[in-house]
């Protein structure tokens, strides 16, 4: 950050818009009163404009120097155009009355505010512990070495170890003091009132990369079947991106009941300790949870909706196609009737590609019920003359193609090239159930839509239990990268 990036944001920056406001006082009260002190994150119109009116009205009533020339009206609308950026106004499905909610500008600007106000001490033993666990923490799980994590997970349950043991002996458990107990609940609940404020900056994240791909995909001709598929990938590149793998990971343990129920009865233990009860009046870790549930919901919609937009991308697309079409019969159409009053002099005067094939309706055979076998369930004894004569091996040496273990295979391969025969596969990763594990690689080559060449044919060695080598003459197949849509792409283009 430079002189010059640092005098850009002081002029353009929405947080020191606001703060160089001169209604700044009003504005940053009132998103104060209506959003963070009553914990909520989207307000309708109706609500805010009458809240607004009322608390205008208030501050003229202790403030005589407090001059508003606008109406609750305007100043809603001002904050909410591209030259403020206060609020953002959207509408919800099936609603009239629109929603406004803080953007994360302004969430920047009441931190700015509430940072300002003086603290009762600040905390420094806690803070610092959680530095040193976080990077104590990074080192330990990103190494991927088994003996140095057995030998880590040996040290921890040696100390719990000499702790329990401790404690049997002497009955004493140490426990935190009162400051420390103060301390680690004041770090809580700041952390906890940033991480609702940065909702709103994780939803723009989620907002901004989804416009960017939008914006590098629209400037090109695509068809229907790369626009099917950029719709599909946009999904799951917003997903893998750095933010959803967060936010996902984030919003699946809060999903979870027993963590809901976990963290429901430690906030209930903590606002009953006896050390807190002067602070008891911060509510925000009471209601961490609902607020989270609403604030990830509010996420998940939003996300839901980008992808929507990026869905409507092609039915545009083919909406477009299809008046194409229509446009294209109409001219084939007008043409046909101009022939028909002069038609060509000439008899061969309209060729089609390849040879006509004609369906009679009547060469379709007849449907027939299908035919319901009838088993007979009465038990058959067999003599031991009979049972010894019979080679039952057959039936207990079957055997179980994992299809699983097989796509495995093939996305493995996949990570090292952009694309891999069936043959150079087999010698990557060994045949070992026969020809019925080769039969699986066809299996998943025709279902996924893998290349299957018919016309050339490949040579493979199978070598069997008994060490007997069998050659077999099989169609050449190829496995390729991003082949997940293509059988979807044929079908539509």
């Amino acid at each position: 950050m430079d002189y010059h990036q640092i005098k850009y944001h002081l002029v353009n920056a929405t947080p020191f818009k606001i703060l160089r406001s001169e209604n700044a006082p009003l504005i940053l009260s009132f998103f104060h009163a209506q959003f963070k002190i009553s914990n909520r994150i989207a307000i309708p119109y109706s609500e805010l404009l009458e809240n607004l009116s009322f608390y205008i009205e208030e501050i003229k009533s202790f403030d005589s120097s407090a001059v508003y020339a606008n109406t609750p009206e305007g100043y809603l609308d001002q904050w909410c155009d591209e030259n403020h950026r206060y609020l953002r106004k959207y509408y919800e499905a099936n609603q009239d009355d629109p929603l406004f909610e803080l953007t994360p500008e302004t969430e920047k600007a009441l931190s700015w505010i509430q940072d300002l106000q003086k603290k009762e001490f600040v905390g420094t033993e806690s803070r610092f512990f959680r530095i040193f666990e976080l990077i104590k923490e990074v080192v330990q799980q990103s190494n991927e070495d088994p003996q140095e994590r057995i030998d880590l997970l040996k040290s921890q349950k040696k100390k719990l170890d000499e702790e329990i043991r401790k404690i049997q002996k002497t009955g004493m458990v140490k426990a935190y003091s009162s400051t420390q107990i103060k301390e680690r609940f004041m770090e809580a609940s700041d952390t906890a009132h940033r991480l609702l404020s940065d909702f709103r900056q994780v939803e723009q994240n989620f907002k901004d990369f989804a416009r960017q791909i939008q914006q590098k995909r629209l400037g090109e001709q695509l068809s229907k079947g790369t626009l099917l598929q950029f719709v599909l990938d946009t999904e799951d590149v917003i997903r893998e991106s750095d933010q959803g793998r967060s936010f996902h990971a984030f919003y699946q343990f809060l999903s979870s009941p027993r963590h809901q129920e976990e963290m429901e009865h430690l906030v209930d233990k903590l606002y009953c300790l006896d050390d807190l009860q002067h602070m008891r009046q911060d509510l925000v870790l009471k209601h961490l949870k609902n607020h989270l549930i609403d604030a990830g919901e509010k996420i998940m919609q939003s996300n839901h909706r980008l992808a929507e937009q990026l869905r409507r991308m092609l039915d545009e697309k083919i909406l477009m196609e299809n008046r194409r079409a229509a446009a294209l019969l109409s001219e084939i159409k007008k043409a046909a009737f101009r022939l028909a009053v002069h038609p060509p002099k000439e008899r061969n005067f309209f060729y089609i590609d390849g040879e006509v094939k004609i369906n009679m309706v009547m060469e379709r055979k007849p449907w027939n019920p299908p035919q319901i076998p009838d088993f007979n369930c009465r038990a058959m004894e067999a003599s031991s003359a009979d049972t010894e004569a019979i080679d039952l091996s057959i039936l207990f040496n079957q055997f179980y193609i994992n299809m699983d273990t097989l796509r495995r295979n093939i996305e493995a391969a996949l990570l090292e090239c952009s694309s891999i025969t069936l043959v150079e596969l087999i010698k990557k990763y060994p045949v070992n159930n026969g020809l019925a594990e080769v039969v699986g690689y066809f299996s998943i080559a025709s279902e996924e839509g893998y290349e299957i060449n018919e016309d050339q044919k490949e040579e493979v060695l199978m070598t069997y239990q008994d060490e007997t080598v069998k050659k077999f003459l099989l169609p050449r197949v190829v496995f390729k990268k991003n082949k997940k849509y293509v059988t979807l792409k044929k079908i539509i283009n």
